[in-house]
């Protein structure tokens, strides 16, 4: 599970456009975004992650009904979310999410990562600009490039000139032109 790991393009626009979007929103639209980022980018979240932001959004208190530690922390973070413009609470809600067992299946560990590496860059500069956060990080990863895992699925485009002492073409039709095909072969 999460063995391969999908290499986004360097223009980061997932990220970018999602840390636009809780950056510019606050409270129950904030919740409302986080939610909508988490259930996008982790699969096969337990019911209660999933319904704790509609139920922050709705004023509904919860906190009764929580059965166990790690739910009631979910949910006050998620009201710490709503009622502050804190970055520090969005960041613990992505933490509890991160931690929540069995563990999720992570659709991009790049976007996933970047979001909380962004929000821990704009939290250590007391910033409450999380896409200018995003942007530092994604300039940063175009300078000094950045970290290609072992086992990734990727188009032949992102991965061009870099080296693998395997690849599988799962479908030679896909190429348009020799060279593209040439250079996912070689």
């Amino acid at each position: 599970r999460n063995r391969y790991v999908t290499l986004e393009d360097v223009e980061g626009k997932e990220l970018l456009h999602a840390a636009e979007r809780i950056s510019t929103s606050t409270g129950v639209e904030r919740v409302t975004r986080i939610t909508e980022f988490v259930k996008k980018w982790q699969g096969n979240l337990p019911a209660w992650v999933t319904s704790a932001g509609s139920a922050v959004a709705l004023g509904t208190n919860v906190r009764r009904s929580a059965s166990s530690a790690e739910r009631l922390s979910f949910y006050d973070a998620l009201v710490e979310v709503r009622d502050s413009d804190s970055l520090a609470a969005v960041h613990k809600v992505l933490s509890i999410v991160d931690a929540v067992e069995p563990r999720p299946v992570t659709v991009s560990r790049e976007v996933w990562k970047g979001m909380i590496d962004s929000l821990g860059m704009a939290i250590s500069a007391n910033s409450n600009d999380l896409h200018a956060a995003a942007w530092r990080l994604r300039d940063r990863a175009r300078r000094i490039g950045r970290f290609v895992p072992r086992h990734c699925l990727s188009t032949t485009l992102l991965v061009k000139g870099l080296q693998f002492d395997r690849a599988l073409v799962l479908d030679v039709s896909d190429f348009h032109d020799p060279e593209t095909l040439y250079v996912a072969l070689t």
